[in-house]
Parts: structure tokens; C-alpha cells; sequence
């Protein structure tokens, strides 16, 4: 029951966990590939458990909301990057390639890819999964990629 007639209660939880730990359903939206495993070296990847429940409570919020229909909610998640960023190589890097019988240099881009799936669930209805790909640089975020969900 909601603490001194809340309308609502919220937890939130935040933890590192082995990749093998992570939720079947999350496995396969991730969707790894043999190009992924040479890109991280066979190390594996570092796997960020989030997560928020949030209940709500009809007759409290009937009794604040008594002058408007409502008939759903919207949470802002924010996710802070710059930890990461902190801690990244340089954004750009001399590359030689062979170019006309010669060595050129060339500026390569550095960028990291962070794979984000978020999975949104309601009392008696199946969940949904949306998916992004974050690509940052240790500049800032380079753009975020909506992904299909392939599950």
C-alpha cells in the first residue's frame, strides 16, 4: 500500500552484472555477432542493470486528479554519459594508410558504442523493448541509433 496515501510509489536500482546474468529476453535483443566479440577483444561486455518500478494507485490519483481525465503517465529517464566520457581516448587519431605507392596519414574518428534496451511493462499487458545504440566520442555523444527489435 502506498506510504500515508500516496498516490503512487517509485524504487529504483542500479548495478553492474555479468553479461551471462543478463535477462534472456535482453540476450537476444542485443543480438551479439562474431564482429562484436573481435571488437571487444573476446572480453566480453560490461552489462548495466537499471531499473524503476513505479505503481500507481488508482484512488489516490482519482482523489488528486478528481478535475482530469488521466489516462497515462510519462516518466523522463536520464542516463548520464559523462563518467564514461571521462574516461575515453581521444576523440581522433593519426591512421596511416597506403595511398598512391606511399604512406599517408589520415585523422580517424574514436568512438565508443553503448547499447541501450529499454523494456517497458504494465499490469496484464506483454512488455515492449525499444533499443538504441549511443555513440559517443570523448567530445560528447556523436547520435543515438533507434535499432529494430529483432526479437
Amino acid at each position: 500500500m502506498p506510504v500515508h496515501g500516496a498516490p503512487h510509489q517509485c524504487k529504483e536500482s542500479f548495478s553492474f552484472i555479468p553479461e551471462s546474468k543478463a535477462p534472456p529476453q535482453i540476450a537476444k535483443l542485443r543480438n551479439k555477432d562474431y564482429f562484436t566479440e573481435l571488437e571487444n577483444g573476446c572480453l566480453g561486455e560490461d552489462v548495466i542493470l537499471a531499473r524503476k518500478s513505479i505503481r500507481l494507485f488508482s484512488k489516490g490519483c482519482e482523489r488528486i486528479f478528481s478535475d482530469f481525465n488521466v489516462d497515462g503517465i510519462v516518466d523522463i529517464m536520464r542516463f548520464n554519459v559523462r563518467g564514461f566520457l571521462e574516461k575515453m581516448d581521444n576523440p581522433t587519431k593519426d591512421i596511416p594508410v597506403a595511398s598512391e605507392g606511399e604512406i599517408a596519414t589520415i585523422k580517424g574518428k574514436r568512438v565508443y558504442h553503448i547499447n541501450l534496451i529499454i523494456r517497458y511493462g504494465m499490469a496484464g499487458r506483454e512488455d515492449s523493448f525499444r533499443r538504441f545504440r549511443l555513440v559517443l566520442a570523448r567530445n560528447g555523444i556523436r547520435r543515438i541509433e533507434p535499432l529494430p527489435t529483432l526479437a
